[in-house]
């Protein structure tokens, strides 16, 4: 059994479920956890060959217009004030629901990975009245 994993089951008083047990469980659908799947650092360049989608949805994050003195790179991100939302067009290419066989895009090293790519091209907030994430 991992020693991680297993420190982490008697730490939360978890003693009744094994582990490897834990890694087998379905929840809500979503795929059991699989640690063989990456063993490697995941890559912007290999995410885009596997979903080239995720390389439109940065160049259309670098290219938002953002001439408005109050823009919010929230509302680009989140998809109000008459913007489409890009997060929720991401999480339909990577992450746990994804709309993908892929089990690299399914991970949340993926989701992680194209959100923060993705977010971070954003141009920054001006005078919005929100805080920007990240």
């Amino acid at each position: 059994m991992n020693r991680k994993l297993e420190s982490l089951t008697e730490t939360f008083g978890l003693h009744a479920i094994k582990a490897d047990e834990l890694l087998a469980v379905d929840f809500e659908g979503r795929p059991a956890l699989d640690y063989g799947t990456l063993n490697h650092r995941l890559t912007w360049r290999e995410l885009v060959r596997r979903e080239p989608r995720l390389a439109e949805l940065l160049q259309e994050a670098r290219t938002v217009d953002d001439s408005d003195p109050h823009f919010c790179a929230n509302a680009v991100w989140y998809g109000y004030n008459g913007y489409p939302g890009l997060k929720g067009r991401l999480c339909q290419l990577v992450g746990w629901d994804a709309d993908t066989d892929d089990p690299v895009l399914r991970t949340p090293e993926a989701y992680d990975l194209a959100y923060d790519t993705i977010y971070d091209a954003l141009p920054p907030c001006r005078d919005c009245g929100c805080l920007r994430l990240g």
